[in-house]
């Protein structure tokens, strides 16, 4: 079973980031996957807040930028984490309002791969 997982990039928008991180746990079937919130610096504390909330989730975890780096460095720190420290095969980069509302999506991500053998979707 591959591991899979999301990265969601964090900026002062608290509620819209536990809706996205609560539409996965929801919705999501697929078992071996794992949750990082990179906090792009946020001024209001959110990211720290975020970190104490989820501490006892072992599917996420949170990452505390101590500068903002912007979107797509601040993307592409939460990737490479999944990548070398979680071992994630398969990495979705969604932003924090973003609901995933399909059940079967990583199931299907998996079977184009299996089928097209992409880099990069």
């Amino acid at each position: 079973m591959y591991k899979f997982s999301f990265v969601i990039l964090h900026y002062q928008a608290i509620d819209e980031t536990k809706e996205c991180v609560n539409s996965i746990f929801k919705n999501v079937e697929y078992q071996n996957y794992s949750i990082v919130i990179l906090d792009n610096c946020s001024p209001n504390n959110s990211g720290q807040e975020l970190m104490n909330y989820y501490r006892n989730n072992e599917k996420v975890t949170v990452l505390l930028n101590s500068e903002n780096n912007g979107f797509a460095k601040g993307n592409n720190i939460g990737y490479q984490y999944a990548k070398d420290y979680l071992g994630a095969k398969f990495i979705a980069c969604i932003n924090n309002d973003t609901l995933i509302e399909d059940a079967e999506f990583i199931t299907k991500v998996i079977k184009l791969y299996e089928n097209e053998k992409f880099h990069l979707m």
